[in-house]
């Protein structure tokens, strides 16, 4: 296939039903050689901060003079960002070369009547491939969608398994209380595999140390005393955890550090396999981390923030970041909260409104461009005017950037967030 092909063979896959499960994605890297066997792999499950968690890693990683492989989902910005060593993206001649060589299988487990592997399931396969033609030091992956029957999850022996905070979201098909969703989650979890883990709820905890106990698996998890806060900025904090004193850390937010906690237990777990991951590399990785989209400030005067909260841990988590560097909650601000929002409708939007609208002085809401899953922006906008008293339903994102342009002044703060999805349409001149 060529370039264009390609794209319409992906929107063709995108088009067609999915059997939930793991034998499709098993018979398809069997007959692709089961390269995913032929890789040293770091597995990371969670609802919100698996992407943070590996950015800093990947960043670690690339000091110590390792190459690591990334295979991250949503994207931001282009299709082929899923696809990364040492933060370079796929060439689209490598995509197209891959995919079509994992189409041919796909068709042809289709034609012997095995379900047609979906997209995602395609995807991890071109990963492994290319992670394994290129041979890289470690490959960073993190689940799709929940764990147990996540297309991730057919790697039997990961270097150690992380659980990044885990919350409520995909319901639908993760169960609908934060235990379920636990267990499903727990499911990556492999035998005599080091578990380490975010300091989730106490309920979470529980589900995550049986399984691990079942597994006879060793487990850290991460304490809040143990991660102290030193100094915060909006250029950056300073934390200190255990024997690491002192860490600047460039990605903002309490959260962060919780975050970074987890990579340094895992620091010390891999330090065995990969020598070179010394205090220097981790120090000068997590100072120069870099990840996109999350509470990062795009633009000063005024101060533009892009985030994507779309679920309620998110939301919680992005308000009380703006309450901590910007004092929003305590009354001595003068300045002005500006709120652009989209989201998907099959999120729990309102609940995030319900959150995020009290700081808010202005809610702008917009629709995300050719995605049929996104909330029409003045439903979003009725939703919002249930807990604020100025929203503005602006349609677009350009419409959006325009108008709050023109209102907020140079003290005032803007936080773009919702769906990851959008936040690759921001553009501030």
């Amino acid at each position: 296939m060529n370039k264009e092909e390609i794209k319409q063979y992906i929107e063709w896959v995108q088009g067609k039903g999915s059997v939930y499960g793991l034998d499709t994605i098993r018979e398809l890297l069997k007959r692709l050689g089961n390269p995913q066997d032929q890789l040293s792999i770091v597995h990371i499950a969670g609802t919100n901060g698996k992407g943070s968690i590996l950015a800093m890693l990947d960043s670690i990683f690339k000091q110590a003079g390792y190459r690591s492989g990334r295979y991250i989902s949503p994207t931001i910005f282009t299709y082929l960002e899923r696809f990364q060593i040492n933060g370079s993206y796929m060439k689209e001649e490598t995509l197209v070369t891959l995919m079509s060589e994992v189409a041919f299988h796909a068709k042809e487990m289709e034609q012997e009547g095995f379900a047609h592997p979906t997209l995602f399931e395609i995807e991890t396969a071109v990963a492994f491939l290319w992670f394994l033609q290129e041979q890289v030091d470690v490959v960073l992956l993190e689940t799709g969608l929940g764990g147990r029957m996540d297309s991730t999850n057919v790697i039997s022996k990961p270097l150690c398994t992380l659980f990044a905070s885990i919350s409520r979201d995909h319901m639908a098909l993760l169960g609908d209380t934060i235990e379920e969703i636990a267990m499903e989650k727990a499911g990556i979890i492999k035998k005599g595999c080091p578990v380490i883990a975010y300091p989730n709820k106490k309920e979470v905890q529980q589900i995550l140390e049986k399984k691990a106990q079942e597994e006879q698996s060793p487990y850290v998890f991460i304490k809040k005393e143990d991660s102290k806060s030193e100094h915060h900025s909006i250029h950056g904090q300073v934390f200190s955890y255990k024997q690491y004193d002192q860490i600047e850390l460039s990605l903002l937010g309490e959260h962060q550090i919780y975050n970074a906690s987890v990579v340094l237990e895992a620091v010390e777990v891999l330090a065995k396999t990969y020598p070179k991951l010394t205090e220097t590399a981790v120090r000068k990785g997590l100072k120069n981390v870099k990840w996109k989209g999350r509470f990062e400030i795009v633009k000063q005067s005024p101060i533009w923030i892009r985030d994507g909260a779309h679920n309620e841990d998110a939301a919680l988590k992005l308000k009380g970041a703006l309450e901590e560097y910007f004092q929003i909650s305590s009354g001595f601000t003068k300045r002005k909260i500006f709120y652009i929002i989209g989201v998907l409708a099959d999120k729990e939007y309102e609940k995030i409104v319900s959150i995020m609208a009290p700081l808010a002085d202005v809610i702008v809401t917009i629709c995300t461009k050719n995605n049929q899953r996104a909330l029409p922006s003045k439903d979003l906008a009725r939703v919002a005017r249930k807990y604020a008293d100025t929203v503005i339903d602006a349609k677009n994102m350009s419409n959006a950037v325009e108008l709050v342009k023109e209102l907020a002044r140079k003290e005032d703060v803007v936080v773009i967030f919702g769906s990851l999805s959008f936040l690759g349409e921001v553009e501030i001149a």
